[in-house]
């Protein structure tokens, strides 16, 4: 960019990522079971425990983040096994979107590319 502004990076899209994913997982560590109502007019308890599937939610995040990672390194190296596109940046680029409404976001990190 010309105009002074300063150009996002895959670091820094992974870091707005990690950094949102960790912002989840403190939520989790404050102890409080969180519970969603399936069928607020069932029989019984009618509503399951969120805090474990939230916590799983957030490895796998941190997961593909791992893999897309791995996938643009192996490009950057020039590995012929790598992909010819960038599949990595763009998995993380469809995760980020999750947080889109974040103040920290930078609309440059859509998956179409578009700001």
């Amino acid at each position: 960019m010309t105009d002074g502004a300063t150009v996002s990076t895959m670091e820094d899209l992974v870091a707005f990522c990690l950094a949102r994913i960790a912002e989840d997982e403190e939520l989790l560590d404050w102890g409080n079971p969180v519970r969603i109502v399936v069928d607020p007019h069932g029989p019984g308890d009618a509503s399951i425990p969120f805090h474990d599937r939230w916590k799983a939610e957030c490895e796998a995040k941190r997961g593909l983040i791992e893999w897309a990672q791995g996938v643009e390194d192996l490009r950057a190296l020039g590995d012929p096994a790598a992909p010819l596109q960038p599949h990595g940046e763009q998995v993380i680029r469809i995760l980020a979107e999750t947080w889109a409404g974040h103040q920290d976001y930078d609309p440059g990190w859509r998956p179409d590319g578009t700001a």
